[in-house]
């Protein structure tokens, strides 16, 4: 997983795609997460197929996050049946192009934080020009800070 993604590509702030995990261009945005107990900063996949924001369980300790402390949820994935970790009484702090938000401690087995439409999309007009492998988020309420 690339932990920086590329800056904005043109002034109207694109930003081209980061090859991830698989190998390929994939919509990956740089985010930080802060929680009770510390922060961490990586790239994160902008997951149109994602109802919610899901972190790698393997960031839990990074964050102050014990698993005791959450409750499993069962979902269903493109991979099939899934687990979700929720802390429901913990949230977190995400920061996505210079926004910062509260989101729901969610975790999953995921190696890549998944940012869903629940959070990001209902913050950001995204859009995404997979021709061209790049896309735009920009914040609804009429700022456009710069992609650092």
């Amino acid at each position: 997983m690339a932990s920086v993604a590329a800056e904005a590509s043109d002034d109207d702030g694109w930003q081209d795609y980061v090859v991830g995990s698989s190998g390929e261009p994939e919509p990956i945005v740089n985010i930080r997460v802060t929680g009770p107990g510390g922060s961490h900063t990586d790239g994160a996949l902008v997951d149109s197929g994602a109802e919610v924001t899901a972190f790698p369980e393997k960031w839990m300790p990074f964050l102050g996050i014990n698993k005791t402390d959450c409750v499993p949820q069962y979902l269903d994935t493109a991979d099939g049946d899934g687990k979700l970790w929720v802390c429901e009484k913990v949230m977190l702090d995400l920061t996505v192009v210079g926004v910062t938000f509260p989101v729901e401690a969610a975790f999953s087995g995921t190696s890549v934080a998944l940012l869903g439409r629940d959070d990001l999309f209902a913050r950001f007009r995204i859009t995404f020009e997979h021709w061209d492998k790049r896309m735009r988020l920009e914040p609804y309420d009429g700022s456009s800070p710069s992609l650092s």
